[in-house]
């Protein structure tokens, strides 16, 4: 069952419908997506596949078929459904859905194991709600990320575990010198971090920050803006990170809309009191 209401779903699919979401491994993990028990349905017949990207309109699988696999989808007539398996973190167990669809499209790519073919499919209905809810939150996450950008976080050790961060401290990797580092900031289109200044650190130079959040590593690429010397500390030095959009993890992005939206909430309950 959903938890939002019902005129937050209408909400999503309004909104939301035509946006595709791709699949990426925090997308997975964040969702709750089960992937070994997605399934493309033709006929009587199951068949394993990988989710490469949706809307709420359509999908794009990879599957591994042999040539007569291939026949039986061919002769479905482009009709097929997809078995969905979730247990996100706010639920209290799994569940699964069938959404029909016809097949729209079929590109096929050798490999050294046999074929491969990612199939595009439209949805013949709209989709239960609980899909709707799971791939609306997604985007709508994403563009109050974006919308968030000149929002910078100073961090501390108590921000840091509100966070859900393991620690304060991280790894840089600038031309593969993977050193450690402190995060002195974040925000949701860059950070600043301290570490030992080294030769390799220039301006406009790429960089590789990693943290850690609630025991996974996350990388994320960025350019190198701003480098300042720390007052009488000659062997540090604070950088300026601006993230490249596109390299920015889901998980990350979930981690900074879910504090900013602790800190707006408690801000309206203090501006309810002083009413």
């Amino acid at each position: 069952m959903p938890t939002v209401s019902s005129t937050k779903i209408s909400e999503y699919y309004n909104n939301y419908k035509d946006q595709e979401v791709y699949f990426s491994r925090s997308i997975c993990d964040v969702s709750g997506l089960i992937s070994e028990k997605l399934k493309l349905k033709v006929s009587d017949e199951e068949f394993p596949c990988v989710l490469y990207a949706s809307s709420m309109e359509r999908i794009i699988t990879i599957l591994n078929l042999t040539d007569k696999d291939m026949e039986k989808v061919r002769a479905s007539k482009g009709l097929a459904s997809v078995k969905f398996s979730f247990f996100p973190s706010t639920a209290k167990k799994p569940f699964s859905f069938f959404i029909s669809c016809r097949i729209k499209k079929i590109n096929s790519f050798k490999l050294a194991s046999g074929s491969a073919f990612i199939i595009t499919m439209d949805f013949n209905q709209r989709p239960p709600d609980d899909f709707i809810e799971i791939i609306g939150n997604i985007i709508e996450n994403s563009v109050r990320f974006n919308n968030r950008k000149e929002l910078r976080i100073r961090l501390d050790d108590k921000i840091v575990e509100t966070l859900g961060m393991d620690s304060i401290k991280g790894f840089a990797d600038i031309d593969e010198n993977f050193t450690s580092c402190v995060f002195a900031d974040i925000s949701t289109s860059g950070c600043g971090i301290v570490m030992t200044d080294s030769p390799e650190i220039e301006d406009h130079k790429r960089i590789t920050i990693q943290l850690k959040i609630r025991g996974n590593p996350i990388n994320i690429s960025g350019v190198i803006v701003r480098s300042e010397k720390i007052n009488n500390r000659p062997d540090l030095i604070r950088l300026g990170v601006l993230y490249e959009k596109e390299e920015i993890p889901y998980v990350y992005k979930n981690m900074i809309n879910n504090y900013l939206d602790m800190l707006a909430k408690i801000k309206k309950q203090q501006q309810l009191q002083a009413d």
